[in-house]
């Protein structure tokens, strides 16, 4: 029987598209899109020497002096793109700077990006951020909230959790258990 009224409450079958805009509208955040381009500087931490004929991989601090002067320009007024272009290592260095269309939904993220990338506003570099291999520069080409047409499924599903999560906390507050310890005590034996 419980297992009943929770498929009731989880798939409940009147929900209307205003309470579906309300919640996305009172969420939007959930549904911004980035559209960034980055510079990628590698680095190796490896003393083994390089392959003849590949590229010469930076060091560390060889890196990470690049990627200061690389935000110089770009403080100074140089195109992102276009450094892009030229310095990166990475496959933006053929996409005239294009990284990824990233969302705060997106899981695979590692922190450090996802706190630096999802602050920007249009036409905003972050700071360099570190990775076990590089360094990066990122820089938010559009930032925009999903349509709701977009993103109704999400909202749909989204919304029906959250109103299941309530209801179930509205009834965790209505029933308390009472321990009577009264009730708990073992029946004697009778002699």
């Amino acid at each position: 029987l419980a297992t009943a009224e929770v498929n009731k409450l989880s798939n409940p079958s009147n929900i209307d598209g205003s309470e579906l805009e309300t919640f996305y509208n009172s969420s939007k955040a959930k549904y911004m899109q980035f559209k960034l381009d980055d510079i990628y500087v590698a680095f190796t931490l490896s003393d083994a020497p390089q392959p003849a004929g590949e590229p010469r991989i930076l060091t560390k601090a060889e890196a990470r002096q690049k990627i200061v002067k690389l935000l110089d320009q770009i403080h100074a007024g140089a195109d992102f793109k276009q450094l892009a272009v030229e310095n990166s290592d990475d496959n933006s260095r053929k996409q005239n700077g294009y990284f990824e269309t990233l969302s705060p939904a997106d899981t695979n993220i590692p922190d450090v990006v996802r706190n630096a990338i999802f602050k920007l506003q249009a036409g905003e570099v972050t700071g360099i951020i570190e990775q076990p291999a590089g360094f990066y520069l990122f820089k938010a080409e559009e930032v925009k909230v999903k349509p709701f047409s977009e993103v109704r499924d999400q909202v749909y599903t989204e919304y029906k959790q959250q109103r299941l999560f309530n209801q179930m906390e509205d009834l965790k507050r209505q029933n308390k258990a009472q321990i009577i310890p009264e009730l708990l005590k073992k029946d004697e034996p009778k002699k």
